[in-house]
């Protein structure tokens, strides 16, 4: 039963691959991604137990691969000022924009202190 469940995930994958094989920069993440949350929903892959290790070792880094791979070095040169800024300003203003967020929609809820919802 295992092994048929793995055959129809790397048949899913392959398909993937070849709607892509142009490469007409489809986000073929992104529907991984999809295509894997709707196939949670079929009763046929229950017995298939996917742990946070397989995550972060096996699925993470092939989709973070897929994505830099179709990234152009040209791309990255040209836009360089605007994706440091993106990563560096961006990413602090959405931590605090967050924090504000948890912290007020907590009072509805359970409060939270103003450092609990940061964390």
């Amino acid at each position: 039963m295992i092994a048929q469940q793995v055959i129809t995930l790397l048949l899913i994958g392959y398909l993937i691959y070849l709607i892509d094989s142009k490469r007409n920069y489809f986000p073929v993440p992104v529907i991984l991604v999809l295509i894997g949350i709707g196939l949670s929903y079929i009763t046929f892959f229950d017995s298939v137990f996917i742990t946070k290790d397989m995550i972060f070792e096996v699925f993470l880094p092939a989709l973070l691969f897929t994505s830099a791979y179709q990234f152009k070095y040209n791309d990255l040169k040209d836009n360089f000022g605007i994706i440091a800024i993106l990563s560096t300003v961006g990413l602090v203003l959405t931590a605090i924009l967050m924090g504000y967020g948890t912290f007020w929609i907590s009072e509805l809820f359970t409060p939270l202190t103003l450092t609990a919802s940061f964390l």
